[in-house]
């Protein structure tokens, strides 16, 4: 998984759970309304040159009425599409994507039933796996990532027996900003030496309206964060 030469677009700032750690649920924020235009038109790839692989991120992205429709123009121009999403929706809205999407990343706060509504404030570990039996039932392409930080620390052989057990690659990732003791750091990095585990480390802050459980770091530089709002210029 190559997380450092994609361009992501935040599609929407809004999201349907409620993590302790973050307040786009309650931000008010709306999405743009000139990104579709931008890519019926063209003006899209005239602004941003092509590249491999496009990420598309929230908030959550489902919350954006328009993404099969932006998924399929960019599907069009040839582009391999990356999704992250929390996997709180519903059947219809899965498979409104299934022939767009190249590879689904599905948010893992905790692989602890008691602690996942815990951690998103709303949904509950039922409603999780439900999704995930969904997705493999119907061959969605999912991975898992984490968030690693010194809570979780214990944790991560946990997490990845989790994504063994459903056969996915597992992404975890952790903050620079985070004062990781040296030999912590040492230990999530030895990660890289197991089958399906990819390890990044987030160099650069989270931008306001973007989910704060994504490794935005990671994939932000050298490649900026496109915005749905920045394309309203071009209506």
């Amino acid at each position: 998984m190559d997380l450092l030469s994609q361009w992501t677009l935040e599609l929407t700032p809004k999201c349907n759970l409620k993590c302790g750690m973050c307040s786009l649920w309650d931000s008010g924020r709306v999405d743009g309304q000139g990104l579709l235009v931008s890519l019926h038109d063209g003006t899209f790839f005239s602004q941003f040159s092509k590249k491999r692989l496009i990420n598309i991120v929230g908030g959550e992205p489902f919350e954006n009425p328009d993404l099969s429709v932006v998924l399929t123009e960019l599907k069009e121009q040839g582009l391999k599409i990356r999704l992250w999403s929390n996997g709180i929706t519903q059947p219809d809205q899965w498979m409104s994507i299934k022939n767009t999407v190249d590879g689904i990343m599905i948010y893992l706060p905790t692989v602890f039933p008691e602690d996942y509504q815990l951690s998103t404030g709303f949904a509950t570990w039922g409603d999780f796996e439900d999704s995930l039996r969904f997705l493999k039932k119907h061959r969605l392409p999912f991975s898992f990532h984490t968030p690693v930080s010194q809570a979780n620390l214990s944790d991560l052989p946990d997490f990845y027996d989790y994504a063994q057990s459903y056969g996915v690659p597992l992404c975890l990732h952790y903050s620079a900003r985070e004062a990781l003791h040296p030999e912590h750091e040492k230990y999530i990095l030895r990660f890289l030496r197991v089958k399906g585990v990819s390890v990044y480390k987030k160099k650069t802050a989270m931008p306001p309206t973007v989910c704060p459980a994504l490794p935005h770091g990671a994939f932000e530089d050298p490649y900026q964060i496109l915005k749905n709002a920045f394309f309203d210029q071009f209506k």
